[in-house]
């Protein structure tokens, strides 16, 4: 492209963007409220199902307990941490 399109281009994306910011994002408020409710009973149906296959009751939130069931109660030896954690990331529990 000539140096004097992409001056164009950056124009007319820049006058978009600025039409965004000034109109802002139109929600759906009834329809995130009901996903967001649907997500929550979810969450909670699995972390009561998990809290019944473990035998205890935990806040699976958080990584340190994550780490303790892997280790624990599942046997499984992740990767640690520098901090000497085990490490609960994606990449590596897949």
């Amino acid at each position: 492209m000539h140096s004097t399109a992409i001056e164009g281009l950056e124009e007319d994306m820049a006058s978009v963007a600025d039409a965004m910011e000034k109109r802002g994002l139109n929600i759906n408020l009834p329809l995130l409220e009901g996903l967001i409710n649907d997500f929550c009973a979810k969450k909670l149906g699995l972390e009561t199902e998990l809290q019944e296959i473990f035998g205890i009751k935990a806040n699976f939130n958080s990584s340190a307990v994550i780490s303790e069931i892997l280790t624990r109660a599942v046997g499984i030896t992740p990767k640690t941490t520098r901090s000497g954690r085990c490490s609960t990331s994606k990449k590596i529990l897949q």
